[in-house]
């Protein structure tokens, strides 16, 4: 059984945890499933989130590609929340790209950042473009 960082540093919030405190709003729904099903169910939602990003992105591969390339299946044995933070960078995509609702930055940021040590260039890169674009005002304002 897999699932050794979900459940020992992201569910919970410890002295030893190294997710940041915003990132137990999106494993709060788990807490209280037992072990086996927590790790099954995460796994599941994750798979479905690299689905939507993929949707929203137009790409191409198949779905199964993409599960089962070594990267994927190595941060869902771990119960890592690299598809949450696939999210997060979707969001942003859709605010610059699309003209989505400048908020939806501000969660996309909060997604993001759950990683900062992989995520935080492209936060600054979204934050830069959105000053390029004129948009960093709506959001403040939002």
């Amino acid at each position: 059984m897999g699932g050794y960082d979900l459940i020992g540093h992201m569910l919970w919030y410890t002295a030893d945890s190294t997710m940041p405190a915003w990132g137990l709003l999106f494993t709060f729904p788990f807490r209280w499933l037992p072990y086996p099903a927590v790790w099954y169910i995460w796994s599941i939602a994750c798979i479905a989130l690299i689905g939507v990003g993929m949707l929203v992105f137009g790409t191409r591969a198949r779905l199964w590609l993409v599960v089962l390339s070594w990267p994927t299946l190595a941060g869902l044995w771990y119960g890592q929340p690299e598809a949450f933070i696939l999210i997060g960078v979707t969001l942003g995509w859709l605010v610059l790209e699309r003209q989505a609702h400048p908020a939806l930055m501000g969660v996309g940021w909060m997604l993001m950042l759950i990683k900062p040590q992989v995520t935080l260039l492209p936060a600054l890169l979204f934050a830069f473009w959105l000053w390029r674009s004129g948009m960093l005002g709506d959001l403040l304002s939002a």
